[in-house]
């Protein structure tokens, strides 16, 4: 799990902000992350 974590907050690297994008389903579609990974955003 806390692998899960490192790798989520890894990949996201906030190039998403000047999107416009607020909903974390969105947000994980834009970095390609399983829709599974949504527990760590805190949105």
């Amino acid at each position: 799990m806390e692998a899960n974590y490192f790798a989520s907050n890894l990949r996201i690297d906030g190039s998403h902000e000047g999107l416009g994008i607020d909903n974390k389903y969105t947000i994980l579609d834009y970095y390609n992350l399983p829709l599974e990974m949504e527990r760590f955003l805190y949105k």
